[in-house]
C-alpha cells in the first residue's frame, strides 16, 4: 500500500495506534501523545541533540505497547478489570504496598460487590512482591513489538529500563546507570497522568513525591521549576498536532512495507489481550489476503485488505478481560461492551490519514450483508469488506473460545455456508475464504527457534494460550505424561517461566496455534 507524501510519516501511524495502548492501559486517550510531547520538551531543556530526542520521542510513544502481555494476570486478581488495576499502578509509586492498596481501592472495579473488592484488595497486597515480575513481562513484550517497528534501533533497549528506579528499589539499573531518556519518560508519564486529574499542581506534587525514589531528583527539580512552561498548551484540546510537531529533526517517512509492519505489531498487541485471541489478527489477514487473490483482486487492493485485517481488532484493548474471558453467555450489557470494540477500532484507526484508505474496511469486520452486524449496523457493501468479515468468522469458529470449543473444519465450513444462505455473509467471499483455508500448499518442514521440535512448537503455541497440560494432551492426542514432558522441554529450551513468558517467546518467533 503506497502512502501519499502528506500522510506517510511514521509518527502518524504509531501515534494513532498509541491510542490503543492508552485504552489497554486504562489511561485517558492521548496520554501517550501528551507524555511524549512533555518528554521531548524536557529533553530540549537539557540541550539534547536530535538523535537522543528521537530516542525519547519513539520510546515514549511506544511505552505501553507491552501492557497487553499481563492483561490475563491483571484481570485474574483485579476482578476482571485489568485496565483499572493497570491504571491504579500508574497512579501510585508501586514499590509502596500501602499506596498500591489505596490506589487499587480507588480505581479498580469500582462497581464490584464490596466483599469481592475487599478480597481482591487483600490478594493484591499479598502479591505485591510479584509486581516487578509483571513489569518485566510488560517490558519484554514491548521490546519484541517495538523491535519490529521502523523506529530508532535504541528504542528496543530503552524500553527495558522503563520500570527501573533511581533508588534501585527493584531489580535492574539505578541512578545514572539508567540511560537519560529512560529517566525522563517515566517522569513525563507520571506528570501527565496526574495533570489529567488535578492540573499542573497535581503533576508537580506527583513528581516531587517520587524524587529520589522512582525518579531522578535533578530532573524532578527541573520539572518543578519549569512545569508551567513545559505543560503549556496541554489544556487546549487535542495534542495531535503538538505531538507531530515535537518530532525531532527531519520527520521519518514510511518506506514500502512499513505500514504493514506497524499494523502487524499492533495486531499482535491487541491479540495478546486474551489467551483466546493469540494470533487471530494475523490469521484473519492471511485468509482475507488469500481469498482476495482467489477472487483476482489487484495487488494493491489485496495489500490494503491485509493491513485492514491486521488492525481490525485493535479496539479490543478498550474492553476489560471480564468480557473476553467470560465462560458463559454475555449479559446484554457485556454484549454491548464487546461490540463496542469495533467502534474503538474506528476511533483509533481513523485518527491518522496514514490509515485513510483502510479505515472503512477495518471497521466493517463485524458488519453483515443484512445489516445485522455491528457497530454501525450497516451492510457489507463490497468484496473486501465481505472477505474480511468471512475471514474473521472462519478463524473465530475454528479456534476455542471461553464459552465453546473450536469447530472442526467441516463444521466451520457448514456454519459459514449457512450464514451465506441466510444472507449474512457474501457467498463469493465465503467460498474464497474456505478455498484459502482448505487448499493451502503444505509448507516445507521448518526449523524452529531454540532447538524446538515441531511437536514442542505446537505445545508452545498452546501454552501461549494458557492451555493446561491436560488440555494440551487432549488437543494433541497424547498422554498427559508425554504432554508434561514436552512442556518441561519447552520451558528449558526457551527459558520461559510461565504462560506470559511463553506467550512472549511465541509472539517474538511467530509461533501460532493455527496448525
Amino acid at each position: 500500500m503506497s502512502a501519499t507524501p502528506e500522510s506517510s510519516r511514521i509518527a502518524d501511524a504509531i501515534g494513532a495506534l498509541s491510542l490503543a495502548t492508552d485504552l489497554g492501559s486504562g489511561q485517558p486517550v492521548e496520554t501517550a501523545l501528551c507524555a511524549t510531547v512533555l518528554a521531548v520538551r524536557i529533553g530540549r531543556r537539557l540541550g539534547l541533540g536530535d538523535a537522543e530526542l528521537a530516542d525519547i520521542y519513539y520510546t515514549s510513544i511506544t511505552r505501553f505497547i507491552g501492557c497487553s502481555s499481563v492483561c490475563v494476570e491483571a484481570a485474574g486478581v483485579g476482578l476482571g478489570d485489568d485496565q483499572g488495576l493497570t491504571y491504579s499502578l500508574g497512579m501510585c509509586d508501586w514499590v509502596d504496598a500501602d499506596q498500591v492498596s489505596a490506589s487499587a481501592a480507588k480505581y479498580m472495579a469500582p462497581n464490584a460487590p464490596e466483599p469481592d473488592r475487599a478480597a481482591a484488595l487483600r490478594t493484591i497486597r499479598e502479591m505485591h512482591a510479584s509486581i516487578p515480575m509483571l513489569a518485566s513481562l510488560h517490558c519484554a513484550q514491548a521490546k519484541v513489538l517495538a523491535g519490529r517497528l521502523p523506529i530508532p534501533a535504541r528504542v528496543r533497549d530503552l524500553l527495558g529500563y522503563m520500570y527501573d528506579r533511581w533508588d534501585g528499589g527493584v531489580p535492574g539499573a539505578s541512578g545514572v546507570d539508567i540511560p537519560l531518556p529512560a529517566r525522563i519518560i517515566p517522569l513525563a508519564v507520571a506528570a501527565e497522568l496526574y495533570r489529567r486529574v488535578g492540573g499542573i499542581d497535581a503533576a508537580v506534587d506527583s513528581v516531587r513525591s517520587r524524587s529520589r525514589g522512582q525518579l531522578d531528583p535533578e530532573l524532578c527539580k527541573l520539572f518543578e521549576r519549569d512545569a508551567a512552561e513545559l505543560l503549556a498548551g496541554f489544556d487546549a484540546g487535542s495534542m495531535w498536532e503538538a505531538y507531530l510537531d515535537a518530532e525531532p529533526g527531519t520527520p521519518r517517512r514510511l518506506a514500502d512495507g512499513d505500514l504493514a509492519t506497524v499494523a502487524e505489531a499492533f495486531g499482535d498487541y491487541a491479540d495478546q489481550k486474551s489467551q483466546w485471541l493469540h494470533g487471530h489478527s494475523r490469521k484473519v489477514a492471511s485468509l482475507a489476503f488469500l481469498g482476495a487473490d482467489a477472487l483476482g483482486l489487484p495487488a494493491g487492493e489485496r495489500e490494503e485488505l491485509r493491513i485492514a485485517a491486521l488492525v481490525h481488532d485493535v479496539g479490543r484493548a478498550a474492553v476489560s478481560n471480564s468480557v473476553w474471558e467470560k465462560a458463559g453467555r454475555l449479559s446484554p450489557v457485556e454484549q454491548r461492551q464487546a461490540q463496542s470494540h469495533s467502534y474503538q477500532t474506528e476511533q483509533v484507526v481513523s485518527f491518522s490519514p496514514v490509515f485513510a484508505r483502510i479505515t472503512r474496511i477495518a471497521c466493517a469486520a463485524h458488519e453483515r450483508c443484512d445489516a445485522s452486524g455491528y457497530h454501525r449496523g450497516g451492510q457489507l457493501a463490497d468484496t473486501r469488506t465481505g472477505l474480511l468479515a468471512a475471514a474473521d468468522v472462519y478463524d473465530a469458529l475454528t479456534n476455542d473460545r471461553p464459552w465453546r470449543g473450536a469447530f472442526a473444519a467441516p463444521a466451520a465450513a457448514d456454519a459459514m455456508l449457512a450464514e451465506a444462505a441466510a444472507g449474512k455473509l457474501p457467498r463469493a467471499a465465503v467460498s474464497a475464504v474456505l478455498e484459502a483455508a482448505g487448499h493451502r500448499k503444505r509448507a516445507a518442514e521448518r526449523a524452529y527457534p531454540a532447538g524446538l521440535t515441531k511437536r514442542e512448537a505446537e505445545v508452545l503455541a498452546l501454552l501461549a494460550r494458557s492451555a493446561t497440560t491436560k488440555e494440551i494432551a487432549a488437543r494433541l492426542d497424547i498422554s498427559p505424561k508425554t504432554a508434561d514432558h514436552h512442556v518441561q522441554s519447552v520451558y528449558e529450551k526457551t527459558g520461559a517461566r510461565g504462560r506470559a513468558a511463553a506467550a512472549i517467546f511465541a509472539l517474538e518467533h511467530r509461533i501460532l496455534a493455527d496448525g
